[in-house]
């Protein structure tokens, strides 16, 4: 699943730990989610910004039911050119690091209360 921006209007620094808040129905107690945050330019070429990941190995998040997680990414400090978007991306598996489990899937949940969370510098 991918946000994405408008173009920015100026350029913007970011520099912190974003936060991101995730609603998602899980169909098991023990899965992974890893996250990125891209700078995107013109071309919809994608720079990486910063990542984050969680697993949840059963730790009493429900299964089948909504979960509302809140997570940061790692720390970032970089400059987004104005005309350039912010993208976020969410996928239940990376190569880097252990796997939760390969038998779960996930319901994505998105509406207003949806958000990101980025500290920025002018």
């Amino acid at each position: 699943m991918v946000y994405m921006s408008q173009p920015l209007e100026q350029d913007l620094h970011l520099l912190g730990i974003p936060m991101v808040q995730v609603s998602f129905v899980p169909s098991s107690d023990t899965w992974q989610l890893y996250g990125l945050l891209y700078d995107v330019d013109g071309f919809g070429i994608g720079i990486i910004a910063t990542d984050m990941y969680y697993t949840n190995y059963g730790a009493g998040l429900p299964n089948n039911k909504t979960v509302t997680l809140n997570t940061y990414f790692h720390m970032l400090n970089c400059v987004v050119p104005k005309g350039n978007r912010l993208g976020v991306g969410f996928v239940l598996y990376n190569a880097n690091y252990a796997q939760a489990s390969t038998d779960f899937n996930m319901l994505f949940v998105y509406d207003q209360t949806s958000s990101i969370t980025l500290q920025t510098l002018y």
